[in-house]
């Protein structure tokens, strides 16, 4: 492209063809990733539209592409160099309570945060006496908030915390999950704890356990209920837990002549109800799965 000094008055119509020909190898640099093609091209196209309008000087299309980079060049401390919408630059994975310390990150513009509530337990199984069954429900599982935040709506310190998943106890009701929420913005609850049934002659029908509940997020979503126990002549299956967004609840166990507690839980998911049958002793529920709080960090 010819050299032209800062002044000079162009038809638009004359540099036309050069810009898109520099469209053209932009496009077919293999150098360059998607974002960075698009940002150049973007730049240029501005320019173009502004020379084939009108008579412009050089000062108008140096001012037009100066203001185009200062819309869209990051600061030097930042990833990847470019401010095109968002540009995820980070991962954090919170197992277990703690704070998120937006000065960490001086170039944030925005986070994107889940937060998992703690699966219910499963409930535990009571002793039975001969050709008695006893069966708990399956937990339920735990609430998921999903929440985009500006970086100038987070405080320069965000509490972060992560419920427990609820724990199993012997021939009785399960705990219930805990609550996780990242500071004021948005909370999980977690899922109800399985209930048990008294030794009994079957059968028997017996409710589902409810899920967690969801607050304040740009999505909600509810926790996957705890299964109930299947009560028979001489057999029990203790009801299988509930599942969560990250994974399914603890399977279903079967018992006909003896006791067996039931499975523990992964991520925010319920545990499975405990079983016994046939002069057998009391077990607990499987223990719910713990929360997580995950912080995705954008540039």
């Amino acid at each position: 492209m010819a050299q032209l000094k800062k002044g000079t008055t162009i038809d638009g119509r004359d540099v036309m063809d050069e810009l898109d020909s520099l469209i053209t190898r932009i496009g077919n640099n293999d150098e360059l990733d998607t974002t960075q093609k698009a940002t150049l091209i973007l730049a240029i196209n501005e320019i173009n539209s502004k020379a084939n309008s009108n008579e412009s000087t050089i000062d108008d299309l140096l001012s037009d592409l100066s203001e185009h980079k200062n819309k869209t060049a990051q600061s030097e401390d930042a990833p990847h160099g470019l401010n095109i919408g968002y540009r995820l630059a980070d991962i954090i994975y919170f197992r277990e309570s703690g704070t998120f310390n937006k000065g960490d990150y001086p170039w944030l513009r925005a986070i994107r945060v889940t937060v998992l509530g703690g699966g219910g337990a499963g409930g535990g199984a009571r002793s039975t006496g001969l050709g008695e069954v006893s069966g708990g429900s399956g937990g339920g599982g735990g609430g998921t908030a999903i929440k985009f935040i500006t970086a100038d709506s987070l405080n320069s310190t965000e509490t972060v915390t992560v419920g427990s998943g609820g724990t199993g106890i012997n021939g009785d009701a399960g705990n219930r999950g805990g609550t996780s929420s990242f500071g004021s913005h948005c909370l999980a609850h977690g899922g109800d704890g399985g209930i048990t049934r008294n030794a009994s002659n079957p059968p028997e029908i017996i409710s589902s356990i409810n899920g967690g509940e969801a607050e304040n997020g740009d999505l909600n979503i509810k926790g996957g209920v705890g299964h109930p126990p299947v009560l028979l002549q001489g057999r029990v299956v203790g009801g299988a837990g509930g599942d969560s967004l990250f994974g399914g609840g603890a399977r279903a166990i079967s018992q006909s002549s003896s006791q067996r507690l039931g499975d523990d839980s992964m991520q925010g998911a319920g545990g499975a109800g405990g079983a016994s049958a046939n002069n057998s002793s009391e077990v607990r529920g499987g223990h719910g799965g713990d929360g997580l709080v995950i912080v995705e960090v954008y540039a």
